[in-house]
């Protein structure tokens, strides 16, 4: 476990100053029709964690804020134009940010994508104490994560810079069993090429949310998280599932 990141979330609360926290991306990020989704397992795993090191429940409870600035549909340059409102607006400690799914749809090339992820790594970091960018989850589709492959590249490139961290979640999920993730049936998108009926290979399901998680916390905070256990005690009408 990464005890410094803990500490110093820590030192803060006690300080009395809080931590924010602003997950900026697309519809992979707010998901807002997905429970558990990765946000909320991220939340209540750090919480948690910080509850035991402080050996106090309350004081992360309240003081440690999560907040939702993803934007369904969103582009690298969509974020770039929100960033006021979905991000300074909040004065966050930490940004964590998840985007380029949507990109080659709205006709940003590579090229474009890595220019705006730089100046976007470079607009946050300049006000910002912590930036943690993640390439996007892959779809369940060759075809697709070979496009998006593209992309991935142009940000490994890139990243890190200082005061970020790179997550290349677009890889590193590639080993879970994308089958069990991608279970969703779409109402179709005539832009990927989903057909109303068919799985959607775009969006994971809650076990894939709790998969992101497990990379975030591992990679951010050095946390341990097991999905398949926590989503089965979750299941299993536990309180306060296990992990």
């Amino acid at each position: 476990m990464n005890n410094k990141k803990l500490k110093e979330i820590g030192k803060r609360l006690l300080s009395k100053k809080g931590f924010k926290i602003v997950f900026l991306g697309d519809s992979i990020v707010s998901a807002e029709s997905i429970h558990p989704n990765w946000r909320e397992i991220f939340e209540y795993v750090l919480k948690g964690k910080v509850s035991e090191m402080m050996n106090d429940w309350k004081t992360p409870d309240w003081g440690i804020k999560c907040i939702n600035s993803g934007l369904n549909g969103a582009t690298s340059q969509n974020l770039l134009t929100h960033l006021n409102s979905e991000v300074f607006f909040y004065k966050p400690n930490m940004v964590i940010c998840m985007i380029g799914k949507n990109d080659p749809y709205f006709k940003i090339n590579p090229s474009a994508h890595k220019k705006n992820i730089e100046t976007l790594t470079k607009k946050i970091t300049e006000k910002i104490p912590f930036f943690v960018f993640c390439t996007p989850t892959p779809d369940n589709n060759k075809k697709t994560n070979k496009i998006y492959e593209q992309y991935a590249e142009e940000d490994r490139f890139l990243l890190p810079q200082p005061k970020t961290q790179f997550i290349d979640l677009f890889k590193i999920y590639q080993g879970f069993d994308l089958d069990k993730i991608f279970t969703f049936i779409s109402q179709g998108n005539e832009d990927v090429g989903i057909k109303p009926g068919e799985p959607d290979f775009q969006h994971p399901n809650a076990l894939g949310h709790a998969y992101i998680a497990k990379v975030i916390l591992k990679e951010v905070f050095g946390i341990d998280f097991n999905p398949e256990l926590y989503m089965k005690t979750l299941l299993a009408g536990e309180k306060y599932p296990k992990y």
